[in-house]
């Protein structure tokens, strides 16, 4: 997390959290309503994003 509110289906993180998800796992994860998000993604294995 480098600013903003990061809201997950696990909760919500602020600056400076370091979030990690199972491999495999159906995650949700965006800005929460009163705040944008940026986030820095890092991974070891292709991946992909669906927005709805």
């Amino acid at each position: 997390m480098l600013e903003g509110r990061l809201e997950t289906h696990a909760g919500v993180y602020e600056p400076g959290s370091l979030v990690g998800f199972e491999e495999g796992e159906v995650m949700r994860h965006g800005a929460t309503a009163e705040a944008d998000v940026t986030v820095l993604f890092i991974t070891n294995k292709p991946f992909s994003i669906h927005y709805r």
